[in-house]
């Protein structure tokens, strides 16, 4: 699963302007993070047929996008758009922090015009690794196939696709996870500390 994160720039904003607009605002998570700011979550819709990369990376940039292009309306800040990502969804959400473009001023589409960058990730027990054995090679059956390209295995092996313009990211996962090796959030924690990007991770020994 994944979530779009969106500070508020009042407590309950962001969730009145969704309600004023006719959406459902009992799809959005409201809480206040450690320094007091409030904050307001999207839940990812998903898509029921299984789709394949990159139509999944597609959504999550258009859904930064859309929050991002409207954060008047929804009473939220532009530059505080985040992602929220647990195991597949935080693939997914890596993903987005690590493919993303800075839009086209030129679009007919206001929506397009600007960044599909998140300002901040948190991944929660996220597969990263595309290759044994750490990989979690479920996931990267329902998301490539069974017969990927080496290439784009590469390319969504997302450690390797760690820069300085990475978002910074807080990860958590669990020494006694075995269907998601704790070298995941690891091996992406030492990519983003080696590319000079604010990180933080906690392994815990049981959950």
């Amino acid at each position: 699963d994944a979530m779009m994160l969106a500070m508020d720039q009042a407590v309950g904003n962001v969730r009145k302007k969704i309600a004023d607009l006719g959406l459902e605002q009992n799809t959005l998570v409201t809480f206040i993070s450690d320094n007091g700011e409030p904050c307001t979550g999207f839940p990812g819709a998903g898509r029921f047929d299984r789709s394949r990369h990159p139509i999944e990376l597609g959504d999550a940039q258009r859904a930064i996008r859309l929050v991002r292009a409207r954060a008047a309306e929804f009473g939220a800040l532009p530059d505080r758009i985040g992602m929220l990502g647990f195991s597949a969804g935080g693939h997914l959400t890596a993903t987005a922090g690590t493919h993303f473009d800075a839009g086209k001023p030129d679009a007919a589409d206001p929506i397009d015009r600007v960044s599909s960058r998140p300002d901040f990730l948190v991944l929660a027990y996220p597969v990263i690794l595309s290759r044994a054995p750490y990989a979690h090679q479920g996931s990267f059956n329902a998301l490539l196939g069974p017969n990927p390209d080496p290439a784009l295995l590469d390319d969504l092996s997302l450690d390797l696709r760690v820069t300085k313009d990475t978002p910074p990211t807080f990860l958590f996962h669990t020494n006694a996870d075995t269907g998601v090796p704790a070298e995941n959030s690891i091996q992406f924690y030492l990519a983003l500390r080696k590319a000079g990007v604010e990180a933080e991770i906690h392994i815990f020994q049981p959950g």
